[in-house]
């Protein structure tokens, strides 16, 4: 009886030990999380969740949680492997828990920014706007030195038309990551009005989809936000561009035509209205090939030469790509060209008194 009762006495006295330091069973529990989570990351385990390794690690966590709910090593643990198996709304859960006991040092504050930004992105694509608005913000506070969240906050603030918003954001933005994109939304914001949401998601996501490569589908939706706002030149410019690079200059062709007859029009709209025109005869390869070399023909007459070249060997009765190429082979030196070029300008154009000119002295140059 004696002995029964010195048992008991132990068990509890263990118990209430137990109750007063969980300390020592929550490290031994998060020690085995971190064991599956290191083979999981050597073995590369796809991250998911449901991969064996992961979710072995993940339930370790979540006991330590248990038996220790102000462990802040704990949560954070628990909310490392829901960011890394990109379960986004249970990393945010176990996160925040995670604040509320700890101090995210700039590494934990770079992780919780990503989570933000994931599910902001996740807001995004069901339009629902303000939450999406929301989760940007909080992953610039965690992250200030990050300008995505900037850029995000700012397109969605065009999409609202709030353009004076959307300035400051990619004012900020632009400090953080000076870049080409930057700079352009930056002057896009300097410029336009509220063109509506509709217009401004498609114009967008269309130029998501050009930076991803997408041609095809960037042309469609730059062409649904011209639709949408006939007024935006912008949406229309980019129509005409990438008719151009898809090879359509009939079409290029009526759309720069369009752009360079407005009360708006720019240096840059009638320079693409030549391109299409030289595109519609020649084909778009060659046009590109001979503006390319006029406008390197000032600074590196060689370059200019090779650029000829290629046009003329894209489209061989381009009479003004052979012009050009004898005069930038004439002022190389290169006679024997310069004199096969204007001869092959005066086969397509017999009345072309320069180019007779310029072949007479080619010819001289050779001691002919």
């Amino acid at each position: 009886m004696k002995r029964w009762l010195l048992v008991v006495t132990l068990l509890v006295l263990a118990l209430a030990q137990a109750q007063q330091n969980p300390s020592s069973s929550v490290q031994a529990l998060l020690a085995q999380a971190e064991q599956f989570a290191a083979q999981a990351r050597t073995q590369n385990v796809p991250r998911s969740p449901d991969s064996t390794l992961w979710r072995q690690a993940i339930q370790k966590a979540e006991e330590a949680t248990r038996a220790d709910p102000a462990s802040s090593e704990a949560w954070r643990l628990l909310a490392t492997y829901y960011s890394e198996t990109r379960f986004w709304i249970r990393a945010d859960e176990a996160w925040s828990q995670y604040l509320r006991r700890g101090t995210p040092d700039e590494r934990t504050s770079q992780q919780i920014a990503q989570v933000q930004m994931n599910l902001g992105y996740a807001a995004y694509g069901q339009e629902n706007l303000e939450a999406a608005a929301a989760r940007f913000q909080s992953a610039a506070e965690f992250d200030p030195r990050s300008a995505a969240p900037l850029e995000w906050q700012g397109r969605i603030a065009l999409e609202q038309g709030n353009v004076g918003a959307a300035r400051a954001f990619y004012q900020r933005a632009n400090q953080l990551q000076p870049g080409d994109t930057n700079r352009y939304f930056l002057n896009l914001t300097q410029n336009v009005q509220s063109y509506g949401r509709e217009a401004t998601r498609a114009f967008l996501e269309a130029y998501d989809t050009y930076q991803a490569g997408q041609r095809e589908q960037a042309l469609q939706g730059f062409a649904e936000a011209a639709r949408a706002a006939p007024q935006w030149s912008e949406a229309q410019r980019w129509v005409g561009r990438l008719q151009l690079e898809l090879n359509r200059p009939a079409q290029a062709l009526t759309t720069w035509q369009q752009l360079a007859a407005t009360a708006g029009s720019t240096a840059s709209d009638r320079y693409f209205l030549r391109f299409a025109q030289l595109a519609n005869q020649n084909g778009t390869p060659a046009a590109r090939a001979f503006l390319d070399g006029v406008n390197a023909f000032d600074l590196n007459r060689a370059a200019a030469l090779t650029f000829f070249q290629q046009a003329t060997a894209a489209s061989p009765n381009f009479a003004e790509a052979w012009y050009w190429l004898g005069r930038s082979a004439f002022e190389t030196r290169n006679y024997g060209q310069a004199v096969d070029a204007y001869s092959r300008v005066l086969q397509l154009q017999p009345d072309n008194r320069e180019a007779q000119y310029w072949l007479g002295q080619a010819r001289r140059a050779l001691g002919q």
